[in-house]
């Protein structure tokens, strides 16, 4: 009678594990599909987060570089002036020219002078 009650309910109890397993894992994957898509979601908005500041930081390099690039022109610029200053320097004789004509020479190069000092204070100026 035993071997009997074996022999029929075996099947019975092979099936309910099969069963039970079989829960276990839907329920389990479920659980994870679950976990997997809000990783997902977050993830995706760290993305489109850091796709955004991507593009700001190249937008921030080309600003920069043309920025750079403006610089160096005027850079050009003032070296080219400041050579077309030492080269008119260069050509007068400035010390002959303070001893023979003081008066004009000084006042010229106080009227330069102070240009020089307002043109300074103007950049300089935290307005």
């Amino acid at each position: 009678m035993y071997n009997l009650a074996l022999k029929y309910l075996s099947p019975f109890v092979l099936l309910g594990i099969i069963l039970a397993a079989a829960y276990f894992y839907y329920t389990n994957t479920q659980s994870r599909i679950e976990s997997l898509a809000s990783q997902n979601t977050t993830l995706s908005q760290q993305n489109l987060s850091y796709q955004s500041q991507i593009q700001r930081l190249s937008n921030d390099i080309n600003r920069i570089t043309n920025e750079q690039r403006l610089l160096q022109q005027r850079l050009q610029q003032s070296e080219k002036y400041y050579n077309e200053l030492l080269a008119t320097f260069r050509r007068h004789d400035f010390t002959n020219l303070v001893l023979q004509r003081p008066g004009l020479i000084e006042r010229r190069v106080n009227d330069a002078t102070k240009q020089v000092f307002e043109d300074l204070e103007s950049i300089t100026r935290n307005d």
